[in-house]
């Protein structure tokens, strides 16, 4: 039944009662009509008190010929299926996150409150592209005051200066969040609290007028970096000393190599006022100047111009670190190996000092890494410092690692790749980028040698390696083993024996093979191949015949006719036919492999090969020691869409080994072992995650199905007066089927089992000599290649001969256990390693690290997002406001 309602025109409207109760239709003529809604008043108030529909799947849904237009659903949530325009203010009150962070563009009277990340690049900038030197996101609220010092600068001659013109915009009081972009010769504060970010002010440069201040006063020398703090904007100059504008005390300054020099009002910054020389008389170390840092250290003085606490600013010049303390004095740090070249500098939550320098006169690259407390008078340190007041971590000219742990991530002293691109501070400690990826530092301030720092790269992340790190194993992403071209030219001798030069021997082919007959010492076959420094790279040798004396394999940089032994002797004293496996990290363009005959009449080798190492078999520690995978190890994700994968399960047949190593001879002294492991049902038998040993002492972790499962921590010595100390977690069968962390320790005679952070078990047990200089390390297997991990996957194995305390074993299983997530990401994003800038913002707790590909935002080893325009130059971010160049 349907009941028509007609008015005075030919307009009407249909309800139509259908059958089912509870059921109406209202139909509309096809000409335009209104639905009004009254109220009890009369009063048309169209929603108020009216329920459309029930509490169905939708409630109530406009739609015509076409498509769906509109839809309530009754869980409230609303679908527009085209776009939503909406002619007046769209205001954000209560949105705290975004899901898709990147870029944001907003259309005038648009108001965004705690809306999630918002990227302004040069090319966002108020419609202008820029080249920016440096950019900085200076968010007031971070001021001593909150930013308060704002209200108080209606006096000040910025204020009051002209506006809309060329050199300052149309809005008279200092932005509450002012976004900071320095060119070679200008630099311009933007408005961040309008989202078209228009110019606020311009500081010019004037090359003109020496006399006059300016930014830079002469041509050539431009500015280097920037920072904000309490109404303050220092922007130095290479070879031309820091310059700074107080807001909040409306002066200008200049710091030069004597003295500190008083530019006049800001109103006057693009030139036009004389200096007033000799407002102190101390100065910076040297004039040229390229970086620099502030702080605001506890208990200092008040500013009686600003009413605002007087910041520490710390300068990065030619000749070392010059800090203006906030009592007006200027301290030093020089260096002792005249060394003083500082390029970045950084203070942390703590008020201490890192910076970087050049760590060789002759070397230009950067690539020292350095800590100190400021201090109070001159002083002139050895760059190898360490102690409670200054740290050097680093890469030692020698090619080979400084005894100062943990170092940042580099390669081998070639003079190129190694520089530190940028270094700033987290929560935790000190964050290194350079060519070769993420070092993120957690420190121990009072035994530095007890810190941990993981590194990140495009393939890998380590996890935390603490101390004395000796081996970083299983930190890949790739479910293969990929491994790189043949290097040796006929290195399986099929029909000849081309290619190869004997030295002191005489070479012949026999049925595929070469055979080296012995003719005195160092008979040999050699080839050359080319290299690069800092790659690792796998050496197989397969010896078909051993006719008295011995094989070896030697490969290096060294010409193998030069006999004075500089060459790195991998695989030796073979005397049974096989093959052989070991590794090596070039530290030339140009390496050789060479093979012997040692003792008397001859070997035949039927195969020798060169590879770069996959990899994921490498060691990412700064020993880069690499594995040797023997059969096929399984690799797979560890868990669905996350990169860092699980290696297993394993068998008697496919495992993974590291040849000798002498950084794990423990000996008596102390020493831990982490990694994950996913262990697959209930365990059914007995699997050695790591055995080191071959016939003598050894140390080993295994688990049994004994007591539902008992995780063994075991050492032993060999001999006489040896013996073995054993101790063992029960039912790790609790941990089934879940990535769980596990760390031993032996410190002294105690001996400790720590299971997902936490103390499982320890023992007061006899220490145990545990060297054996031939005993190989055996990853997922047991030593006689028997109990092999049939059931479970390993990942993030680290040996160390240092002792994590309990608060930082904590800390590895709370940080690295979202690796195992689904979908977690733990790599820079790209396929560049070389970090070009870094910003780390303290509200969001978001570290972003800029590189070639784009910027990736980590929160803590975990990278959540990223975006995919290059970043080339600078990263600044505050409250979820990110700036990059």
């Amino acid at each position: 039944m349907a009941l028509r309602l007609k008015g005075s025109s030919s307009g009407y409207a249909e309800i139509d009662a259908a059958a089912v109760a509870g059921d109406v239709t209202l139909t509309l003529p096809s000409t335009t009509g209104t639905i009004n809604v009254k109220d009890g008043s009369g009063t048309t108030n169209v929603g108020t008190g009216v329920n459309l529909g029930n509490p169905s799947a939708n409630i109530f849904t406009i739609s015509n010929t076409g498509g769906e237009r509109l839809r309530i659903a009754a869980d409230g949530a609303v679908t527009i299926p085209g776009n939503l325009n909406i002619s007046g203010v769209l205001t954000y009150e209560d949105v705290t996150s975004v899901d898709a962070i990147g870029l944001s563009t907003f259309r005038d009277g648009l108001i965004t409150k705690d809306v999630g990340i918002t990227t302004i690049t040069s090319s966002d900038i108020n419609g202008d592209t820029v080249t920016a030197v440096d950019v900085f996101v200076y968010d007031t609220s971070k001021d001593s005051d909150g930013g308060a010092w704002r209200k108080r600068t209606s006096h000040t001659s910025w204020y009051n200066e002209t506006l809309g013109t060329a050199t300052r915009g149309s809005r008279k009081e200092f932005p509450a969040v002012a976004v900071i972009v320095a060119e070679a010769a200008k630099v311009t504060i933007y408005d961040g609290d309008d989202p078209d970010l228009p110019m606020w002010m311009v500081l010019n440069a004037d090359s003109s007028d020496p006399t006059k201040y300016a930014i830079v006063r002469s041509v050539g020398k431009t500015i280097s970096s920037l920072y904000a703090l309490n109404g303050i904007i220092c922007d130095p100059v290479s070879f031309n000393g820091l310059f700074y504008q107080n807001f909040a005390e409306d002066a200008c300054y200049r710091v030069n190599t004597t003295n500190t020099i008083f530019g006049g009002n800001i109103v006057n910054r693009n030139g036009g006022m004389n200096f007033a020389l000799n407002v102190t008389s101390s100065g910076l170390i040297h004039s040229t100047v390229n970086d620099v840092a502030m702080t605001v250290l506890p208990n200092a003085p008040i500013d009686s111009a600003t009413g605002l606490p007087t910041p520490t600013i710390a300068v990065a010049t030619d000749g070392g670190v010059s800090v203006i303390k906030d009592d007006g004095n200027v301290v030093d740090i020089t260096s002792s190996k005249a060394v003083n070249d500082v390029d970045l500098i950084h203070f942390d939550k703590s008020g201490r000092l890192y910076f970087a320098a050049q760590a060789s006169s002759s070397v230009t690259d950067v690539y020292q890494f350095n800590r100190y407390i400021i201090p109070s008078s001159d002083i002139s340190n050895n760059v190898y410092e360490d102690n409670a007041d200054a740290t050097y971590f680093a890469y030692a000219t020698s090619g080979s690692f400084a005894n100062i742990r943990p170092n940042f991530n580099a390669q081998y002293n070639d003079g190129i790749n190694e520089d530190i691109t940028t270094i700033l501070s987290n929560n935790d400690g000190g964050i290194v980028g350079n060519v070769n990826g993420l070092s993120l530092f957690v420190e121990d301030y009072s035994a530095q040698n007890n810190g941990m720092v993981a590194y990140a790269a495009t393939s890998y992340n380590t996890g935390y390696m603490h101390g004395d790190i000796k081996g970083a194993f299983l930190s890949g992403i790739s479910t293969t083993f990929t491994y790189g071209s043949e290097l040796v030219t006929n290195g399986t001798f099929a029909s000849d024996i081309s290619g190869w030069t004997g030295f002191n021997s005489v070479l012949t082919h026999q049925t595929d093979a070469i055979r080296v007959a012995d003719n005195g010492s160092y008979s040999k076959a050699y080839q050359s191949f080319t290299t690069v420094v800092g790659k690792e790279y796998l050496v197989k040798v397969v010896v078909k015949t051993v006719s008295g004396g011995a094989a070896h394999c030697n490969t290096g940089s060294q010409d193998p006719a030069d006999v004075s032994g500089n060459d790195f002797t991998i695989i030796t004293n073979i005397t049974a036919t096989g093959t052989y496996y070991n590794t090596f990290t070039a530290n030339a363009s140009t390496s050789y492999i060479e093979v012997w005959s040692d003792g008397v009449n001859y070997v035949e080798y039927s195969e020798l090969s060169v590879k770069e190492n996959a990899p994921g078999l490498l060691d990412r520690s700064v020993n880069k020691n690499g594995l040797i995978q023997y059969g096929t190890v399984t690799k797979s994700a560890g868990a669905t869409g996350a990169e860092l994968v699980g290696y297993g399960p394993f068998t008697t047949s496919n495992y993974l080994q590291q040849s000798y190593n002498s950084d794990l001879q423990f000996g008596t002294g102390d020493f831990s072992v982490t990694w994950w492991m996913k262990i697959t049902g209930d365990i059914s038998g007995t699997g050695f995650v790591f055995d080191r040993r071959n016939t003598g002492s050894r140390f080993t972790a295994y688990y049994t199905a004994t007591e539902a499962g008992r995780l063994y921590f075991q050492t032993y010595e060999a001999g006489g007066g040896g013996g073995e100390s054993q101790m063992y977690a029960e039912n790790i069968d609790n941990y089934k089927d879940t990535w769980t962390c596990y760390t031993l320790t032996r410190s002294g005679t105690n001996m400790t089992i720590y299971i997902n952070g936490k103390v499982g078990y320890q023992a007061t047990l006899d220490v145990r000599n545990i060297d054996d200089a031939t005993a190989p390390l055996y990853i997922g297997v047991r030593h006689n290649e028997t109990d092999a991990v049939t059931q479970g996957e390993l990942s993030l194995m680290r040996f160390s001969a240092s002792i994590p305390s309990s608060e930082q074993v904590k800390k590895m299983y709370e940080d690295e256990k979202v690796l195992f997530q689904e979908n977690a990401k733990c790599t820079l994003y790209g396929s560049s390693d070389a970090v070009t800038a870094l910003a780390y913002d303290d509200t969001t707790n978001l570290l972003h690290v800029g590189t070639s590909a784009g910027r990736s935002e980590f929160q803590g080893l975990c990278r959540i997002n990223n975006t995919t325009d290059a970043v080339t130059t600078a990263i600044s971010a505050s409250n979820g406001l990110v700036a990059e160049q």
